[in-house]
């Protein structure tokens, strides 16, 4: 899920189709037609390749003002990417929680320094 954000905050609902019939492919190819995958990331203990070649696409094109999507992708995306063990849903969910207020945080003294400048004369 948090892949298909980061995909749609970037590139928009097109893209994120596009994505899914991607995964979807290299899955049928992987099982030589034996399995449909959009909603699958990994198979056979590795990533996806397409998942691989999508984040970093979004961490190389990610722009300054969503840095909130490229650290989503960077930080959380790529733990629940790990084959085998990885943690609950609540640790991601708390681990994006903790980086928006980050970055919420962070806007919010950039932009109470901004406030505190004198204006040039």
């Amino acid at each position: 899920m948090f892949s298909e954000a980061a995909v749609w905050a970037q590139h928009g609902w097109r893209t994120v189709r596009e994505y899914q019939r991607r995964r979807s492919n290299e899955i049928e190819k992987e099982t030589k037609g034996a399995n449909k995958g959009e909603q699958i990331f990994h198979w056979d203990n590795r990533i996806l390749e397409t998942v691989q070649d999508v984040h970093q696409d979004i961490l190389a094109k990610t722009a300054i003002s969503h840095r909130v999507v490229r650290d989503i992708v960077d930080k959380v995306v790529s733990d629940m990417l790990v084959c085998g063990s990885r943690p609950q849903a609540a640790f991601f969910f708390e681990k994006s929680k903790r980086i928006i207020k980050e970055r919420a945080d962070q806007y919010q003294t950039s932009e109470n320094q901004r406030a505190r400048r004198p204006l040039a004369s």
